[in-house]
């Protein structure tokens, strides 16, 4: 379940910050507003962030210089913003009768692309593209060499895939269920060539 936004406040002195406290660790966006005082509030949204990144946000927002494009992100967390955002669409979001994304499917989302990213290894991730179906699973797309396509639709219960390589949909597309991270690593190794 997704949290809603949080305001915390954190008093700089000579650069550092007090009330910074573990809890921050589990949220990755943040929106600042400093003011005279020497006081910071910022604004934290559901999602996860490295620890490095924290310090160097909050240093930021102590010495008032914040360029929240260089805030470091770990492989997947665009991707994780992506999915809670399709929380927001309402029965009818595409004006041709969609069905409300599933609150089970974006959390299912979330748990297997966690899941996903370390079977498949951080240095070989790539983000997909993220949309909904018009049933309200969740979808992630990507891209491979030639016409190589690999769609993931992911419901609150099950993961299923759909494999693309070539025009005829008869004998150049399959699909089905993806059971575990292993045999999504077979998925993206076939993706990429493997």
């Amino acid at each position: 379940m997704t949290r809603a936004a949080e305001k915390r406040e954190v008093r700089c002195y000579s650069g550092a910050a007090t009330g910074l406290t573990e809890e921050t660790l589990n949220f990755a966006h943040f929106r600042a507003v400093t003011s005279a005082s020497g006081s910071a509030s910022y604004d934290l949204d559901d999602g996860s962030i490295r620890r490095d990144a924290v310090d160097w946000a909050v240093t930021q927002l102590c010495i008032g210089t914040v360029d929240w494009a260089q805030i470091p992100l770990r492989p997947g967390d665009a991707t994780l913003r992506q999915i809670r955002s399709l929380s927001r669409r309402a029965s009818n979001w595409d004006t041709h009768g969609a069905v409300a994304v599933d609150s089970g499917g974006i959390e299912n989302a979330q748990s297997w692309l966690r899941k996903a990213i370390e079977a498949v290894g951080e240095k070989q991730w790539a983000e997909p593209l993220v949309t909904a179906s018009a049933d309200g699973d969740v979808v992630l797309e990507w891209w491979g060499a030639g016409q190589k396509k690999l769609t993931i639709y992911v419901a609150a219960q099950l993961v299923e895939y759909v494999r693309v390589w070539g025009k005829d949909i008869h004998e150049e597309m399959d699909d089905g269920q993806v059971e575990d991270p292993a045999s999504f690593v077979s998925l993206w190794q076939w993706l990429h060539g493997g």
